[in-house]
């Protein structure tokens, strides 16, 4: 359980900084809130701009609703 535990913590940081920097956020400022690092926010954004498109989607989705 521990590992799976792990691999879900990871999905929510990344997930919980995706609208941040849809709305334009600072990194910095977006690692204060989420106490996310640095560097998993810089490649969440470049999933964002060069990705499969997959967080971008989700993103649309949830916003539907």
């Amino acid at each position: 359980a521990g590992t799976s535990d792990g691999v879900y913590r990871l999905a929510a940081d990344r997930w919980s900084v995706v609208g941040l920097l849809q709305q334009g956020v600072p990194y910095r400022e977006i690692h204060r809130l989420t106490g996310v690092s640095v560097t998993t926010i810089g490649r969440v954004a470049r999933y964002l701009g060069a990705g499969n498109g997959g967080y971008a989607l989700a993103a649309r989705r949830l916003a539907e609703r």
